[in-house]
């Protein structure tokens, strides 16, 4: 935990010594650090010097499985990581493994035998439906990060490699431009205060923490565009063996700003209300939409597709009319086109037909030959308009 007492920044960390018994430690970090993320990030290096330390002087230092889950939340997950992240690493090792392994030692956390057991665990979880494969696969996952930690501090000497299980990709649902315009004018009719924030989350794509979060400065009226520069979360943080819920402003979640262009009814609809360049154009707390959005849902009649939804919405209707994957994950501000190909099977194709010309050459003659006996022009498929191709099978869940 990094701590400031007048103008100085102070660490404090649990660790262990020579004799491989957990200890405190506290340190003064001197007037250089001027930040509690330099604070932090400072704690961070010192703990790990401690313990290459103590390695160093003897055999490497024993340490329990609770120890470690702690010290990792509060120096490696904290410092580094968004407050949803800290917010979902805590539920798993409160929820999952700091009861499955509670006070073992790390050298029998990672034998083979203990792990399957773990793994077992979890199989049986899923087959009774209690847990879906993904969350089975980010409980291996956030212990896998906790195991490369403790090999990096010098408590294993290498951190194992974990199998995770087979996960399918979920589907989209989302509504066709009927369905979108037919919810809007129900919105107008049963929750009027709400219908400007659905609207310019079904015709932008935003994240609803990126709704939250944009101001009127952002919004550029004469040129037809809002800039999508911070998003709200809401996570937690940790601290001396506490959780503590905490909501903060952050970058969007691919760590980049984006341009995001105003259709023409999400722009008449903002030009008549613009306010203070630093006010915010919703004005309404993270978690607030969430009713509206189901009042609405039961009064047009129509399935609650949740309020990503809105965000799945935007990007079908436009891979639907011929938009490109690539332009539309820019739109989105996917960090990856991986994650945009969720929407691949949704575009027009001209392939329908592709393949007649195969018809009869297994006698060796073309089903159809060009009329001057040349060699046909070969059509150069993957630049086809409207034609986007596909790739694997994603395993990509938002």
């Amino acid at each position: 935990m990094a701590y400031k007492r007048g103008e100085r920044w102070y660490a404090e960390w649990y660790g262990p010594n020579e004799a491989g018994r957990e200890v405190r430690y506290r340190r003064s970090l001197g007037p250089d650090i001027r930040t509690r993320k330099e604070a932090e990030r400072e704690e961070h290096r010192l703990a790990a010097e401690v313990v290459a330390a103590v390695s160093r002087r003897g055999s490497a230092p024993r340490a329990a499985f609770s120890g470690l889950a702690r010290r990792w939340l509060e120096l490696v997950v904290v410092p580094t990581l968004r407050p949803s992240t800290v917010k979902l690493y805590e539920s798993i090792c409160r929820v999952w493994l700091v009861p499955h392994f509670q006070h073992e030692d790390l050298a029998d956390v990672v034998h083979p035998a203990r792990l399957a057991k773990l793994t077992a665990e979890l199989h049986a979880e899923i087959a009774a439906g209690a847990i879906a494969p993904k969350w089975a696969n980010e409980v291996i996952g956030c212990l896998s990060s906790m195991l490369r930690t403790a090999a990096e501090w010098g408590y294993i000497d290498a951190a194992p490699k974990l199998r995770k299980f087979e996960a399918r990709p979920p589907a989209v649902d989302w509504y066709t431009a009927a369905e979108s315009t037919r919810w809007l004018s129900t919105c107008r009719e049963v929750r009027p205060g709400w219908w400007l924030l659905f609207l310019v989350g079904f015709r932008t794509g935003l994240r609803i923490g990126e709704l939250y979060a944009l101001r009127w400065g952002d919004v550029e009226i004469d040129r037809r565009r809002l800039h999508v520069r911070r998003s709200t979360t809401v996570g937690a943080t940790y601290a001396d063996g506490k959780v503590r819920r905490l909501e903060a402003t952050t970058l969007p979640k691919s760590g980049r700003e984006r341009i995001v262009p105003l259709p023409p009814d999400a722009l008449a609809a903002l030009a008549g209300c613009v306010g203070p360049a630093d006010g915010l154009v919703f004005g309404v707390g993270r978690d607030d939409a969430k009713y509206p959005w189901e009042a609405v849902c039961k009064a047009s009649g129509l399935r609650d597709i949740g309020l990503h939804g809105m965000r799945h919405t935007f990007a079908s209707q436009l891979v639907a009319a011929g938009v490109s994957l690539q332009r539309v994950q820019v739109l989105l501000g996917h960090a990856s086109i991986d994650v945009t190909q969720r929407y691949a099977h949704l575009a027009p194709s001209d392939l329908v037909g592709s393949t007649d010309v195969l018809a009869g050459t297994v006698a060796g003659t073309p089903a159809s030959a060009p009329a001057n006996d040349q060699p046909a022009t070969p059509v150069d498929v993957v630049g086809a308009e409207g034609f986007e191709p596909t790739t694997r099978d994603h395993r990509i869940r938002r």
